[in-house]
């Protein structure tokens, strides 16, 4: 039987970063409360949303190193069994 443990850190902003590599940034881009000046919906049932811009490298935190990482002939991450 294979068990799978999740170690995932949650995504957070500034959330460390190993030597060079940058740090995550996690902002907020729309609120609920902004969102109301699009007027989507009607007016007795404003349609309002939340969004996020999340920008960070493909190493920030938890991550596994594909195996086409470091070799050209390698798998690519979706391609690595779980196993």
């Amino acid at each position: 039987m294979t068990r799978i443990v999740d170690l995932t850190l949650p995504l957070q902003d500034g959330l460390p970063a190993p030597g060079r590599l940058v740090r995550p940034v996690v902002i907020p881009h729309t609120t609920h409360e902004s969102s109301k000046n699009y007027k989507q919906g009607t007016p007795d049932d404003l349609l309002t949303f939340n969004t996020w811009y999340l920008g960070m490298l493909d190493h920030s935190g938890t991550h596994i190193d594909a195996l086409s990482h470091n070799n050209p002939e390698g798998l690519t991450v979706d391609e690595m069994p779980v196993e």
